[in-house]
């Protein structure tokens, strides 16, 4: 999955497409849009799981953290795009949420979207955003919670390869040590090592596929201290080790359906 390093980005366009949408939780200063071309695809929020079934697609407003799954199969077309797009629709829709978030697509759209017709791409936008808002808005619940943790994400997005601590966070959030403490476990439901060691996992799994780096290498591109610590980590959360799952994509044998052995890692933490 594609996500933003930069987070000032304007004019920013790119469309992806993925089988079998599973991705890790993360958050950007854009707006993205999944479309279900086949099967159906699980939204989860922080505050909720949302079914995009084929037909269907979901808007993701600026900074809402979110991830994917995919309960039996799917096919996906992914725009993401920032408020340039827009900016009206932007300026109405900051600080609030979408009600429904889910509205009814053609295929035509999505062929519009991939295209390179920028008045072609913006009145499919401008038609999907008039059918989402007309669903409603509301204010978002416990927002400084929500801005909060988008920050939390963001920092952690941008320094994951870096051996980043909780206190580090603090001192980004201006925020005591105890305080970031107590409030990034309501958050997230977990301690820092297992949310920096899903990005970490998930690069190293991108960099395993592309079988161009050894793996004491990944190790330490994926930002793992060492390698006896990223096979350890890979293992437990996986139930393999990166060097046989390295082999099994070069045989074509890569299976989504690994079920990780470390309840925090679950499902929605495979990469796509």
């Amino acid at each position: 999955m594609l996500f933003e390093e930069k987070h000032s980005k304007t004019n920013y366009y790119t469309t992806l497409e993925y089988d079998n949408i599973l991705c890790i939780s993360h958050c950007q200063s854009s707006f993205e849009i999944l479309f279900v071309t086949e099967g159906c695809v699980d939204t989860v929020f922080s505050d909720r799981k949302v079914r995009v079934n084929e037909g269907e697609c979901i808007w993701v407003l600026p900074y809402e953290i979110h991830h994917y799954e995919t309960p039996e199969n799917s096919k996906v077309f992914i725009a993401i795009f920032s408020a340039d797009y827009l900016t009206d629709f932007a300026k109405t829709v900051k600080g609030k949420a979408l009600k429904n978030p889910v509205v009814s697509f053609n295929k035509n759209d999505t062929v519009a979207l991939g295209g390179t017709d920028l008045f072609s791409k913006k009145a499919v936008l401008y038609r999907l955003c008039a059918a989402a808002f007309k669903n409603g808005t509301e204010d978002k619940n416990g927002s400084f919670d929500n801005d909060t943790a988008a920050r939390i994400m963001i920092y952690i997005q941008e320094h994951y390869k870096e051996q980043i601590t909780l206190r580090d966070i603090a001192e980004e959030l201006g925020y005591s040590y105890s305080y970031t403490s107590a409030l990034f476990k309501s958050i997230f439901n977990k301690g820092i090592s297992d949310v920096i060691n899903e990005h970490r996992l998930d690069c190293a799994k991108k960099l395993l596929k592309e079988n161009t780096h050894t793996i004491t290498e990944i190790a330490e591109l994926s930002g793992f201290s060492t390698i006896r610590n990223f096979n350890a980590v890979f293992k437990n959360a996986y139930n393999i080790s990166p060097s046989q799952y390295q082999s099994d994509c070069t045989k074509g044998l890569e299976n989504n359906n690994w079920t990780p052995t470390n309840s925090n890692l679950s499902s929605k933490y495979y990469n796509l």
